[in-house]
């Protein structure tokens, strides 16, 4: 799953690159002259505007920027999120104020091209990207301290010395000194030690009960 979002991301961002050539929104003006209709047109392509310029730049600084992955990922987001507020501003809404007075006789036209739609797209698509993998990352750190902890708490309940019923300690009867070393050598082989604390621990342990180190 990590793989196909991640990948999906990249191409999403490469197809960005690319949308930024394509036209974005072409503004003209004509008037009538004599009975001959005259103006001109102006093409305005994504990376002339300040959206098509800062949007890809972010995510290309975020992509060869160090540190953790989890930070990246927010990164990814929240540079989806202000490419797109961009694009929306300097592509789809500012046109509209290009020129303020009106004449009469001139009119004016603002037509938004494929590449302002696709870009705005692209964007929305890289931020689903990146929710879905920073919420797939938060709920696997979720389920990993939840049975950390749940082992902590099985091994802390793990009596260290054996008592009866009665909750006296059990009275073994003598042995000899072959005998006791010969047991004392099987009872050591039946714990370890926590390479963090030093803490006594039985051979099957998998959390340290002191420190919590995972074995």
């Amino acid at each position: 799953m990590n793989n196909v979002l991640d990948i999906t991301r990249k191409v999403l961002f490469g197809l960005l690159v690319v949308f930024v050539f394509l036209t974005w929104f072409t503004y003209s003006v004509k008037t009538s002259v004599a009975g001959y209709s005259i103006g001109d047109e102006l093409t305005v392509r994504g990376f002339a505007t300040l959206g098509g310029d800062i949007g890809p730049i972010a995510l290309v600084i975020i992509f060869f920027t160090g540190g953790s992955v989890e930070r990246k990922k927010k990164l990814y987001f929240y540079a989806a999120i202000g490419g797109f507020v961009l694009t929306l501003l300097t592509g789809l809404i500012y046109p509209q104020y290009l020129t303020a007075v009106k004449v009469s006789g001139v009119s004016e036209k603002v037509t938004w091209g494929v590449g302002l739609w696709l870009t705005l797209l692209d964007y929305i698509a890289l931020g689903v990207i990146s929710y879905l993998e920073l919420k797939k990352s938060q709920t696997e750190d979720k389920v990993v301290n939840t049975v950390d902890a749940f082992m902590n708490k099985v091994n802390s309940v793990i009596p260290k010395n054996s008592t009866s019923s009665t909750g006296q300690s059990t009275q073994q009867p003598q042995a000899t000194q072959s005998d006791s070393d010969s047991e004392n050598n099987t009872v050591e082989n039946d714990f370890k030690f926590c390479s963090q604390c030093g803490e006594k621990l039985k051979k099957e342990a998998l959390f340290c009960t002191k420190c919590g180190r995972k074995l």
